[in-house]
């Protein structure tokens, strides 16, 4: 376990994107927020849900990325999660129904995040 600069690990992952995708992400407000964790387990929660935010929402439209406090949130404009999917969220090979069945993918990356953040007790 090491003390993980959270905004520094999230600057690494945005700069490994392609351009188009890096273009779409708005990360404005940088904290010193730090997180006693793996560095791997960190880098695979947030390569997942920026993965995720940049798959299922409008090309057009902007991910952003916020820290406050003790939180780092991911927001997209995506058509949301429907709530059969939403109900057995982390479950694996749970995907998003029909919205999803042309997008490649397992249904494990949210299954995944979410082991992650209950072995270091995240919400």
């Amino acid at each position: 376990v090491y003390a993980v600069k959270l905004a520094q690990t999230l600057e690494l992952l945005l700069g490994s994107l392609p351009e188009r995708d890096a273009a779409r992400i708005e990360f404005p407000a940088r904290t010193d927020l730090v997180a006693f964790a793996t560095p791997a387990h960190v880098e695979q929660v947030f390569s997942n849900l920026i993965v995720n935010a940049l798959k299922y929402s409008d090309p057009k439209t902007p991910i952003v990325i916020e820290m406050r406090g003790d939180r780092v949130s991911f927001r997209d404009r995506g058509p949301g999660i429907p709530a059969p999917v939403l109900e057995r969220l982390g479950e694996p090979f749970n995907r998003g129904g029909e919205r999803s069945s042309a997008r490649r993918g397992h249904g494990l990356g949210l299954a995944w995040v979410l082991s992650i953040a209950r072995l270091y007790g995240w919400k």
